[in-house]
């Protein structure tokens, strides 16, 4: 079977990581795959041409030109199917598939907004999806939000979680709060929707001794997108907190820091699934996280903390609980996140579920 899957880019982002993810797996399956976008960010590029998967990239700055090169190269490229992410190359993918065909079109969202089924452009825009064979969400929240809005579209709605790749070192070591400290880590851009400055100030709100005890890693792009950077890192210089929370660059090494934290972490307002959670579960990780997208399956009491994204002292009370939770107890909460990950995220079933909608 061909696949062609469509995203705006190859940059450091969850949706980009997560097609890439596909693409190998449905290359390792025996499928022809082939990755197309439309700007030139090249992140995840070198995965791909490790695991011999073709690249094209259709890099025309004007948008009614793009839309026809990206259609005509769809109609004619002789795929049995197309898996587009995110809502512009949904809408491409949409535009393509309007006319006959013989090849299956999946879209698939990555989040969930609600402002995207109220507003007058987006409702325009997913009257479209009625083009669509399928529209895959990847958590049951933004299923039953399209179920709500679209009811007419609910056969054609499924849910597959992410697939997680983990792929790292065996031999990386493992301490159990190194240096005397709950070590975070956070692997997400740095967005007003990421919520790094009500984080921000619930570390604040730690007592100098509880500061003391923890130091987070916040990794994501730094000039991504509508990015907070600047003043993310004003607030930490503000508050004095250099020696608390370290802003990095995204990295492409980012599981292999997981594996040697003692707890990760997500603090946003809204998601689609989080990767880095779904990751962290499968490397056996305890999980602090905000109540977004599908945290009642995903995090309990067994596995880590919830507190809510609005409310800095919730974020504060989650935090100080990670902080003075046992070594021993924090390894049992990782244990039950694996267990967790197995019934979740098995490879070959999410893999089986796409070939079926393909088919």
């Amino acid at each position: 079977m061909k696949i062609i899957c469509l995203i705006d880019n190859l940059g450091s982002g969850g949706a980009q990581r997560q097609l890439t993810n596909l693409a190998i797996l449905f290359k390792e399956a025996g499928h022809d795959v082939e990755v197309l976008t439309y700007h030139s960010a090249d992140f995840f590029l070198p995965i791909l041409s490790e695991n011999h998967i073709k690249y094209t990239c259709i890099n025309q700055p004007n948008y009614i030109k793009r839309l026809i090169k990206l259609r005509k190269y769809l109609r004619s490229s002789n795929q049995d199917a197309v898996l587009s992410f995110l809502d512009t190359p949904n809408f491409i993918a949409l535009l393509s598939a309007i006319g006959s065909k013989k090849w299956k079109l999946v879209v698939s969202e990555r989040s969930c907004k609600e402002e995207n089924f109220r507003n007058t452009k987006t409702r325009f825009i997913k009257k479209f999806y009625v083009f669509a064979d399928y529209i895959v969400a990847n958590s049951e929240n933004a299923a039953n939000m399209w179920r709500k809005y679209y009811p007419n579209l609910n056969d054609k709605i499924k849910v597959i979680y992410n697939t997680i790749d983990i792929n790292i070192d065996e031999n990386i070591s493992y301490i159990s709060k190194k240096n005397g400290k709950l070590n975070m880590v956070i692997a997400a851009s740095y967005q007003t929707v990421k919520n790094p400055l009500n984080f921000i100030a619930a570390i604040n709100n730690l007592t100098d001794y509880e500061k003391e005890q923890i130091f987070v890693n916040w990794y994501g792009e730094l000039d991504f997108p509508y990015s907070i950077y600047k003043d993310v890192e004003n607030k930490i210089k503000e508050c004095n907190l250099e020696n608390v929370v370290s802003l990095n660059p995204a990295t492409n090494q980012i599981l292999s820091i997981m594996k040697r934290s003692d707890i990760v972490g997500i603090f946003s307002i809204l998601e689609g699934l989080p990767n880095s959670i779904c990751e962290a579960m499968c490397l056996g990780k305890p999980i602090i996280m905000t109540r977004v997208s599908d945290y009642k399956i995903l995090v309990d009491d067994t596995n880590g903390f919830l507190c809510d994204s609005d409310d800095i002292a919730s974020i504060t009370a989650a935090i100080r609980s990670a902080i003075f939770t046992r070594n021993e107890k924090l390894q049992d909460m990782g244990h039950n996140s694996y267990e967790k990950s197995k019934k979740l995220f098995f490879t070959e079933k999410i893999v089986k579920n796409f070939i079926e909608l393909f088919k």
